[in-house]
């Protein structure tokens, strides 16, 4: 599962061109829900899941979960959904599309196939202090065998 955490976490560095400091603002989370205090919006949060192994005819199968949480910010009412092109603002659908359509075809090494199994609707988030973001998850599973 590390390995794998750490290959996506890369990966996503590399082609994601919306984040805008790919080195802080994509990471590995300690919890599905974990913002760090130094992110910028939009961000990623990639965070480990169920491992399920199978034995059988003579292999291995390994079946990982990764959750992969998005975050925007909430500047300009329906933005943080849908995006506002002329201020140059990525609204959560469309960032959960170009991370998902992403994360399909990138395929590990050692890794049989990959697939989102599961998106969670939007949801709105505030720190308490008049600031609000929206998240949205992303469940993949992975599909190994050894």
């Amino acid at each position: 599962m590390k390995t794998l955490l750490l290959n996506i976490r890369t990966y996503l560095r590399d082609t994601v061109n919306c984040v805008r400091n790919n080195s802080k603002d994509i990471y590995i989370a300690p919890h599905i829900d974990f913002l760090p205090a130094h992110v910028k919006f939009p961000c990623i949060g990639i965070k480990d899941g169920d491992v399920d192994p199978s034995f059988g005819a003579g292999c291995i199968d390994r079946d990982l979960i990764v959750y992969v949480s998005l975050y925007t910010n909430l500047y300009k009412f329906e933005s943080n959904l849908i995006g506002d092109d002329s201020a140059n603002k990525i609204g959560i659908l469309d960032f959960s599309d170009r991370v998902r359509d992403l994360l399909n075809v990138y395929i590990p090494t050692n890794c049989q196939a990959v697939e989102c199994i599961k998106e969670s609707g939007s949801e709105l988030l505030t720190d308490g202090e008049n600031s609000f973001i929206q998240q949205k998850i992303l469940t993949f599973k992975y599909f190994f065998t050894y």
